[in-house]
């Protein structure tokens, strides 16, 4: 499963994938710091990433695997 993802979230952007997360803090400090709200990790995964990551994955694991 975890293959599949990082196939599907990774695939033809490589090198963004590869830079890790400094980008991402340095955007968030940046954005904190000009007093901006930024959710936190678990806000982020309740508001942005279940709702919009988790039903495509369903519907590629199910397509694939069943």
């Amino acid at each position: 499963m975890m293959s599949l993802t990082k196939v599907g979230c990774a695939a033809g952007q490589r090198r963004v994938w590869l830079t890790g997360n400094a980008p991402n803090l340095l955007v968030k400090t940046i954005a904190e710091h000009a007093g901006v709200p930024t959710p936190s990790f678990v806000g982020y995964i309740w508001k942005f990433a279940l709702p919009i990551l988790f039903p495509p994955l369903v519907v590629i694991s199910i397509l694939f695997f069943s």
